[in-house]
């Protein structure tokens, strides 16, 4: 797959996010969204059943991590992902995280760039 927006519509067609029936949401945080906060939204939003949830969480780094490219350059990260109709049996599932910097970029199969994931 050449092209990265056939790519990560590909990875989330597997999921749920070309679903007609089910709006898509998008969650962009900071660090509440990382924690607890982030956790209690999205299983607030994903029992409604009405919505597909992706969340990306950046600790630490402000709005340039979002703006530029994904970035994980201080603090750590998280990128939760649900599917209405899908079973959480405990905490919301997690697709991407890390508590430390990393080597940068994260969600890779969207070229790290938000402008892919509106896109999509």
């Amino acid at each position: 797959m050449k092209n990265p927006l056939f790519a990560a519509v590909f990875y989330l067609t597997g999921s749920c996010f070309l679903t007609a029936q089910v709006k898509n949401v998008l969650l962009l945080g900071d660090s509440h969204l990382k924690g607890y906060f982030g956790e209690y939204s999205q299983r607030e939003l994903y029992e409604t059943g009405k919505y597909n949830i992706l969340s990306v969480a950046i600790r630490g780094v402000g709005l340039l991590s979002f703006t530029i490219s994904l970035q994980n350059t201080c603090c750590g990260y998280k990128v939760r992902m649900t599917c209405a109709g899908d079973s959480i049996k405990k905490d919301v599932p997690y697709i991407e995280r890390t508590d430390k910097a990393s080597d940068g970029l994260f969600l890779k199969q969207f070229g790290s760039r938000l402008t892919t994931i509106l896109k999509t």
